[in-house]
C-alpha cells in the first residue's frame, strides 16, 4: 500500500479511512489518501482489490464503500464469494474503508459559553466543600445538561468574541476522539481551527501537570492533527507518558501505532504487547484487537480458540464487532463445534446494536432455518434493518422476498427497487434479477432492450444465469437481431460455469448453424 505522498502506479485503487458515521477517522481536516494495488482477472478483464490487502493495511474494517454504496465481494456462478475474497476496483474514485468505532451522537445543540478556559485540580477528598475546591461548570456534547464536576476530566474552549455569541466546546477526556469528530460536523472550518488550537493549548497545560488523562488526550490530538500538526512521533511520546501511569487507553493507542506503523515500524508483536496491557484493564477495543490478531494470525500463530477467548472478554463490555465475530466462529465451526443456534444468539447481540452484517446474518438464519425455525417474516425484518444501512446482500435478499412473496406480499415493484439499490454496488445477481423483471414485464413495462442491458452487466461478471439469458435473446432475436454466433458464445460461457440448459442450447445452435 502506498500513501498519498508516493506516486501510485497505474493499477491502484485510492482509499481513505472513515468510521461508521462517515467521518474521516485519522485526519480530521484533509483525509490522507492511500493506494492499494489492483489485480486483473485474465478471463473477464475486471480489475479488483484483494480483501486481504485491505485487512493487512487497516484494522477493524467493516466494509468498503463508494459513497453510500457498500461494495460487495465478487462472486462466482454459485453465488459464493470468490477465493481469495476480492472487491471490484472503481477507477478515478476514492473509496471509503469503513472501520468500527461509533461516534457519540449529539442529543442537543452546543450552548453559548461565558466562562474562560480553566482546569482545576481534582480534590483529594470527595467530601471537600465548594468553598475549598473551585468547581467547573460544564456542558457535555452528549447532553445539554449542565453539571458540576470537581475533577479535571473536562475542559472548555471558547473564541475571543463576546460571551453572547461564543460557541462552547466541551470534551470528555475519555471520549475526546468521538467528541472532536462530532464537533467538526457542527462548526465551520475557521471556528474549528481556532477553537481546537485553544483546546490543544488548554490540554497540554493540564498534561504538563502530570495527569495521564490529559497526556493521553494530547497524544490523540497529535495523532489526528487537531490544534497541532499531525505528528505520530509526538503522539507516541505523550502516549508513553500516560502509559507510564498505567492508563489503559494510552496502552491501546500504543498498540495501534505499532499495528499501523505510525511513528514506528509496523510490529504486530509489539502491538500485541501493548494491547495486552490495555486489555488486562478491561479495554474492550484492545480485547477485540487481540482477538483479531489471533483470528488472522498476525504477530502470533493463528489460533481461533484464543481469538474466541478474547472476543468473549470484549463481549463483557458489550462490544458489537466481537459479538458478531463470535457468531462467525460458531457458524463456521472454527475452534468450536459448528452450532447455528449459538451463532444466532451472538449475531442477535450484535444485531441489536445495529451491526449490519450481524443483522443480515440473523435474517439469513431465519430464512434458511439454520438453528431456528424458518420464519420469512422475521427474515424480512432483519434483512430490512441491514438493507437500510446499505448492506448489499441484505438489499438483494429483500428484493428476492418481495419477488417471491415470502414474508411479505408479493410486489415486483418493491423487488425492483431493492434490486436496483443492490445493483448500485455492482452486485451481479441483482443486475440479473433486474434483467428478468424487464424481460417478463413484472413490476415494469416489458422491455427486452433494457433486459439485455442488465443481463450484460451481470454476464461480464461471470453470472452464468445472465450469460444464459443473453444467449436466449440472441438465439431468439428478442429485442435484438437474431445472432446464432453470439448466442453460441454466451451459451458456452454459461455452460463453462455449469449451466446445464446452456450446454443443451449450445449444441442446438451448432445444429442450426
Amino acid at each position: 500500500m502506498n500513501s498519498a505522498n508516493e506516486v501510485p502506479h497505474n493499477l491502484t485503487q485510492a482509499v481513505r479511512i472513515i468510521n461508521k458515521a462517515g467521518l474521516v477517522y485519522e485526519s480530521t481536516v484533509q483525509p490522507e489518501i492511500f493506494y492499494l494495488d489492483c489485480h486483473q482477472d485474465t478471463a473477464s478483464g475486471q480489475t479488483f482489490i484483494l480483501w486481504e490487502d485491505v485487512l493487512d493495511a487497516f484494522k477493524r474494517v467493516v466494509h468498503v464503500r463508494d459513497g453510500v454504496r457498500i461494495l460487495p465481494f465478487l462472486k462466482g456462478t454459485d453465488l459464493r464469494n470468490l477465493d481469495p475474497l476480492r472487491i471490484a476496483a472503481v477507477p478515478d474514485v476514492t473509496l471509503d474503508v469503513v472501520v468500527e468505532g461509533q461516534l457519540t451522537r449529539l442529543r442537543a445543540p452546543l450552548e453559548s459559553a461565558i466562562a474562560d478556559t480553566g482546569v482545576q485540580q481534582a480534590p483529594s477528598n470527595s467530601n471537600t466543600t465548594p468553598s475549598s475546591t473551585p468547581l467547573l461548570q460544564t456542558t457535555s456534547l452528549k447532553s445539554n445538561t449542565t453539571t458540576t464536576t470537581t475533577a479535571p476530566t473536562e475542559t472548555t474552549v471558547r473564541d475571543s468574541q463576546s460571551s453572547s455569541s461564543v460557541k462552547r466546546f466541551v470534551f470528555d477526556a475519555d471520549n475526546v476522539l468521538d467528541d472532536i469528530l462530532l464537533a467538526l460536523q457542527m462548526t465551520d472550518e475557521h471556528d474549528v481551527k481556532d477553537a481546537f488550537q485553544q483546546f490543544f493549548e488548554a490540554s497540554i497545560e493540564a498534561a504538563n501537570l502530570g495527569g495521564p488523562l490529559f497526556q493521553h488526550r494530547v497524544g490523540l490530538l497529535h495523532k489526528i492533527g487537531v490544534g497541532v500538526p499531525q505528528d505520530f512521533a509526538k503522539a507516541k511520546e505523550w502516549f508513553v507518558k500516560a502509559a507510564d501511569s498505567n492508563h489503559a487507553p494510552a496502552h491501546y493507542e500504543m498498540g495501534e501505532l505499532y499495528y499501523h506503523g505510525r511513528g514506528v515500524s509496523v510490529d504486530n508483536s509489539k502491538a500485541m504487547e501493548w494491547y495486552l496491557k490495555a486489555a488486562d484493564q478491561g479495554n474492550a477495543d484492545a480485547q477485540w484487537s487481540i482477538g483479531f490478531l489471533y483470528h488472522n494470525g498476525r504477530g502470533v500463530p493463528q489460533d481461533h480458540a484464543k481469538a474466541m477467548e478474547w472476543y468473549l472478554n470484549a463481549d463483557d463490555n458489550n462490544h458489537a464487532r466481537a459479538q458478531y465475530e463470535i457468531g462467525e466462529l460458531f457458524f463456521y465451526g472454527h475452534s468450536v463445534a459448528k452450532d447455528d443456534a449459538e451463532a444466532m444468539k451472538w449475531y442477535l447481540k450484535a444485531a441489536k446494536q445495529d451491526h449490519p452484517a450481524a443483522q443480515y446474518s440473523v435474517g439469513f438464519l431465519y430464512h434458511q432455518s439454520l438453528g431456528i425455525e424458518q420464519d420469512y417474516s422475521k427474515a424480512t425484518e432483519w434483512f430490512l434493518k441491514a438493507a437500510l444501512q446499505g448492506h448489499t446482500l441484505a438489499q438483494y435478499s429483500v428484493g428476492l422476498l418481495y419477488q417471491t412473496g415470502r414474508g411479505v406480499s408479493q410486489d415486483h415493484g418493491q423487488a425492483m427497487e431493492w434490486f436496483v439499490k443492490a445493483a448500485k454496488s455492482n452486485h451481479a445477481p441483482s443486475q440479473y434479477e433486474i434483467g428478468e423483471l424487464y424481460y417478463y414485464g413484472r413490476g415494469v413495462t416489458e422491455d427486452n432492450a433494457k433486459a439485455m442491458e442488465w443481463y450484460l452487466k451481470a454476464a461480464i461478471q461471470d453470472n452464468a444465469s445472465a450469460q444464459y439469458s443473453l444467449g436466449v435473446l440472441y438465439h431468439r432475436g428478442h429485442g435484438i437481431p437474431k445472432d446464432l454466433q453470439q448466442a453460441k458464445v454466451w451459451y458456452r460461457k454459461a455452460a463453462a460455469r455449469g449451466h446445464k440448459q446452456a450446454m443443451l442450447l449450445a449444441c442446438r445452435v451448432m445444429i442450426e448453424e
